[in-house]
């Protein structure tokens, strides 16, 4: 968690900047692919037992770009 992160508007927002922080710091080149980055953030989420409501399926990539908005990843 970042001091300087927006309150995140659902409880998963928080891992998802986690797993977006430790994936740019393994691979700075996902700073400028942010779907990409997103979508490995989703398998990241799944492999955590982080699913949508329902608790069945993983958040697409699409889904995940609002945890990143007014957010510094790297």
């Amino acid at each position: 968690h970042d001091p300087r992160d927006p309150t995140p508007d659902q409880p998963w927002y928080t891992p998802a900047r986690y797993f977006a922080r430790q994936l740019v710091i393994a691979d700075s080149t996902l700073l400028t692919k942010r779907l990409t980055l997103a979508d490995k953030v989703s398998t990241s989420l799944a492999g955590a037992g982080i699913y949508k409501r329902g608790g069945k399926k993983p958040h697409s990539a699409d889904t995940v770009l609002k945890a990143f908005a007014n957010v510094t990843l790297g």
